[in-house]
């Protein structure tokens, strides 16, 4: 029997490599990319949490056992008062299998809605979906997963970074609003921007 959440664990243990691996220089990017990390891993933990409640909260017992008595009731009365209704044997007999029957495949219905998460036709398909979450994270391990001009787009993100950046403020008189220009801090961007653009024309 475990007795920890093993999904805990490991989420615990990848915020553990992810933090020791920024005190170290290892993981070199800006503060602000970090906490949409984290954010989306409470974010998927909260989301495991809520299926696991799905999952641990079943369906009240004694609400069960009475719409399974009222369903055995039903079908044993409703051929009487089908019959007292419709003089037709044949129509009888088709009115009071149709009736029953779509009383019980709601029932079934909502038996297999209770847990949805299985190995069952009628349940999510989840071995599919780790499927292509794998298959996913397989695509970032690739070496040209970030790109060919990885190089150029770093080197010139340490040179715009490097460079002061001064933001003035201008005035419209159409609009009488104010626009933000930055001076030295889209050069470097823009200058990428068109060598990207200019040798992917050139590879095509």
């Amino acid at each position: 029997e475990r007795l920890y959440n093993m999904v805990q664990v490991i989420l615990h243990m990848i915020h553990v490599l992810i933090t020791e691996n920024l005190r170290g220089g290892v993981l070199k990017v800006g503060s602000p990319i970090f906490t949409r990390v984290y954010q989306t891993f409470s974010r998927g933990f909260v989301h495991f949490l809520n299926a696991k409640k799905i999952t641990d909260t079943l369906f009240p017992f004694p609400f069960a056992q009475a719409i399974t008595i009222l369903l055995v009731i039903q079908m044993a009365l409703t051929p009487f008062i089908v019959t007292a209704i419709v003089n037709s044997p044949v129509w009888a007999s088709a009115l009071t299998f149709v009736v029953v029957l779509g009383i019980f495949g709601v029932n079934f219905a909502a038996a297999e809605l209770e847990v949805p998460f299985g190995a069952n036709y009628n349940d999510l398909p989840l071995q599919h979906f780790q499927e292509e979450m794998n298959m996913s994270l397989m695509m970032l391990i690739k070496g040209d997963a970030a790109g060919e001009d990885s190089d150029l787009l770093a080197s010139s993100r340490t040179d715009t970074c490097a460079k002061p950046v001064r933001h003035r403020m201008t005035s419209t008189r159409d609009s009488g609003r104010y626009s933000d220009q930055s001076e030295g801090g889209m050069g470097g961007h823009a200058s990428t921007i068109h060598e990207l653009r200019r040798k992917s024309l050139a590879k095509a």
